[in-house]
């Protein structure tokens, strides 16, 4: 009776004894395939700055004037463009100043070249150009009066001209005339001042207020259609 019961108690500690291994051995697929790295995460956003080389250059010295005074029939011309432009250097270069209440100019800061010098302002027309050169200090000027208020228009820019086109009145919308129906004044401002074609072109300038010889036997609107 004792021996049964010693075997029996044997038998449990033998039994708990493989349990408590097989519990702490690992398993045989996990000791022969490893697990997988978690993934790495997304790199954050990178800096766009980016480093520029030192700014070496320096602005060139030495860079000569060319001054005088404008004068007309009338006198002294005060408030007029005194252009100086020149072709010898890599683009095309011109620096434009206003003469002072006594008619006198100074363009400052000159590239060495020789320039062509001239008079525009409003009431006049361009005079000659006249070769200046960096230095000179003493280049006066003749504007020239235009001998028309018609040959004076032909200088005034395109947006003088432009302010000049006549807007219907409102009595004229709404079907009461060729303007289509739907079209509203403010549908008509609008396309007049940034909607239309001046929203990208120049309008205004000789070639969009004068028509073609070749169209000068057309009815104006037709022509403008042409």
């Amino acid at each position: 009776m004792n021996m049964l019961r010693l075997s029996a108690v044997s038998f449990a500690v033998l039994a708990a004894s493989a349990f408590a291994a097989s519990a702490q051995a690992p398993s045989p697929s996990a000791s022969a395939t490893p697990s997988a790295p978690a993934p790495a995460a997304a790199p954050g956003p990178q800096s766009a700055q980016v480093q520029l080389p030192a700014f070496t250059h320096t602005p060139p010295t030495g860079l000569k004037s060319i001054s005088g005074t404008v004068t007309s029939v009338h006198g002294p011309e005060a408030g007029v463009w005194v252009i100086a432009e020149t072709t010898e250097l890599p683009t095309k270069f011109a620096k434009i100043v206003v003469t002072d209440d006594k008619g006198r100019y100074l363009i400052p800061d000159l590239p060495e070249a020789d320039y062509g010098v001239w008079v525009r302002g409003y009431g006049l027309v361009d005079s000659p150009k006249v070769k200046g050169i960096p230095g000179n200090d003493h280049l006066d000027l003749t504007a020239i009066p235009a001998p028309t208020a018609a040959d004076a228009a032909m200088y005034y820019p395109a947006i003088y001209w432009y302010s000049m086109v006549k807007i219907p009145g409102a009595d004229q919308f709404g079907g009461k005339s060729a303007i289509p129906a739907k079209e509203t004044l403010d549908d008509y401002l609008t396309n007049i001042k940034n909607r239309g074609c001046v929203g990208c072109h120049q309008l205004g300038m000789l070639r969009t207020r004068t028509l073609p010889a070749a169209f000068a036997n057309l009815d104006p609107e037709q022509a403008w259609i042409r």
